[in-house]
């Protein structure tokens, strides 16, 4: 998951309301950055993103429910909807890069990486299983390698790094790297299909490419929805709505505070 490109700028001396006005422009603006992909079949990373940005922006209109006008129940089941259809297309995509993995042939001229764009998001372990070499960094990190003190034990602990460290030393003295050891007699977990069935895997893959397509056309149409409703624009009549309820709030007391110390001698 991407992390977050926008600072919240969140004030400790502000209030809650003031707060989460700021970080509802923050989440806002996110979504708008990722959006600007929809349009482009291409961009399934960027489309997941989006639907990072749409849940983020979603938990944040719940969250602060309480602060903010009653349309905005409106705008949480629309970013539902959205985000919905979005990880359905996402679920989609991570099949195709799994099929996909499943049929490469290592003898080819490309790399994994460079014939499915969609393997790289997938797990090491699950690669690994496909039978596929995944590139290792080499030397744990040293933040994991450091020793702790239990307090009453009166010795030393060590930290799971610490042993992670000698196991890998061990494999080092093989001159294999980890995911290499097994390349000898061929991977330790191949799954890829027998020639015979590589046909009826081929025509899944083409039947759940075509669903992809059909799923994509979906998130179009609800993002067009969104688009056609200035959605945007929407959530900052929201904003400005809670910051003018609050203005209207807080009015009669500040008038109270001037009358008593005009009252005063």
């Amino acid at each position: 998951m991407a992390k977050a490109r926008f600072q919240l700028h969140i004030r400790p001396q502000s209030t809650v309301g003031e707060n989460a006005r700021r970080i509802i422009r923050a989440r806002l603006a996110e979504l708008s950055i990722w959006a600007q992909y929809v349009q482009d079949e291409q961009r399934a990373r960027e489309q997941h993103q989006l639907r990072i940005a749409a849940k983020r922006l979603r938990y944040t209109l719940e969250l602060f429910r309480a602060y903010l006008p009653e349309q905005a129940d409106e705008a949480i089941k629309d970013l539902k909807g959205v985000q919905d259809a979005l990880g359905t297309l996402h679920d989609c995509d991570v099949l195709i890069a799994i099929l996909r993995s499943a049929l490469f042939v290592p003898e080819q001229e490309k790399t994994l990486q460079e014939a499915v764009p969609g393997a790289q998001d997938l797990p090491a372990s699950l690669l690994e299983v496909l039978g596929q070499i995944v590139p290792t960094n080499g030397a744990l990190p040293d933040a994991d390698l450091h020793i702790v003190s239990m307090p009453g034990k009166g010795k030393r602990q060590r930290h799971r790094g610490y042993k992670n460290k000698h196991k890998h030393k061990d494999k080092q003295k093989s001159n294999k790297p980890h995911n290499q050891q097994h390349t000898a007699d061929g991977p330790r977990s191949r799954v890829h299909p027998k020639p015979e069935e590589r046909a009826g895997l081929e025509g899944f893959l083409a039947a759940k490419e075509r669903e992809r397509g059909q799923l994509y056309q979906h998130v179009v149409k609800r993002w067009e929805k969104l688009e056609k409703r200035e959605f945007r624009a929407f959530i900052l009549q929201l904003i400005e709505a809670s910051e003018a309820q609050r203005r209207l709030q807080f009015a009669p007391l500040q008038n109270q505070e001037v009358g008593q110390k005009a009252r005063q001698p």
